[in-house]
């Protein structure tokens, strides 16, 4: 749904508004379809930010292991772009965005564990982590906090551990963290800019009900909800085919049913 809605596939115009993934992220993703349509941007643009996690990751262990990468780096870029070519587009049939943030996550934390104070390369290892650190919440808020929370563990693992030397280990990484968190501001607040339309917001709490009956309460039955679907003059065969195949019924105001739905699941489980 995301790629046909960034595509222009699904409105017919290529929209920023991914519903799933941020609107910075989908914004330059629909900028890409309006040059060209008729490539897959949508997948392009995952294939390039996991390569490039995975190729920096590579290049970080190299330069660990020996300074002087010279043909060894050559010889690792050709095995990664090989491995890339021959395996990669396999999984990509498989993988989800959320599959995505994850590896972009990852990239986040290895560098932010790896970065070590008075080499070379220490600031650009937290820019790096901050960036793929970035990519993970525009893709997937979700996946996001996961990897929020691993890095202000392994933050303050690192502050223990050189406890002796504390104001210079929290004066190091003050800097990531205040990046973090405009980064972290700026993102939020343009995704409470895109979607301040009363007509966005009565959609995502459509949406969120939506996921709530489908992902975590599940549709039980015409008979548990029977008094609600009465209410909407919903008839069994109509709630078997909202049920099975997640269709909307038109004459039906549909997000008042799901709050209903899911304020019977609450009560319940409450």
């Amino acid at each position: 749904m995301m790629r046909a809605i960034a595509s222009g596939t699904y409105t017919g115009t290529p929209d920023g508004h991914l519903i799933f993934i941020k609107y910075c992220y989908g914004y330059l993703l629909s900028r890409l379809y309006l040059l060209n349509r008729a490539y897959n941007w949508y997948g392009i643009c995952e294939y390039v930010i996991c390569c490039s996690g995975m190729a920096l990751i590579l290049w970080k262990l190299l330069r660990k292991n020996d300074r002087s990468i010279g043909r060894k780096c050559w010889g690792a870029f050709i095995f990664l772009l090989s491995y890339t070519i021959l395996v990669f587009p396999i999984l990509v049939g498989v993988l989800n965005f959320t599959h995505y943030a994850a590896l972009c996550g990852v990239t986040g934390i290895f560098f932010l564990v790896t970065a070590e104070n008075g080499s070379m390369e220490y600031w650009g290892d937290l820019v790096i982590s901050c960036i793929f650190t970035g990519l993970s919440l525009m893709i997937r808020e979700d996946i996001f906090y996961i990897v929020l929370y691993l890095e202000g563990f392994f933050l303050l693992c690192k502050v223990y551990y050189k406890r002796k030397n504390l104001k210079n280990v929290l004066k190091q990484y003050l800097r990531w963290i205040l990046v973090m968190i405009c980064m972290v501001s700026v993102i939020s607040g343009v995704e409470h800019m895109a979607y301040r339309s009363e007509a966005w917001k009565k959609y995502l709490d459509y949406n969120d009900n939506r996921s709530y009956m489908v992902d975590y309460y599940g549709w039980q039955g015409y008979d548990r909800y029977k008094t609600i679907y009465e209410k909407y003059g919903i008839t069994e065969q109509a709630a078997y085919l909202m049920d099975y195949y997640f269709l909307d019924m038109d004459d039906v105001d549909m997000n008042a049913l799901l709050q209903d739905l899911v304020d019977y699941e609450d009560s319940i489980s409450a």
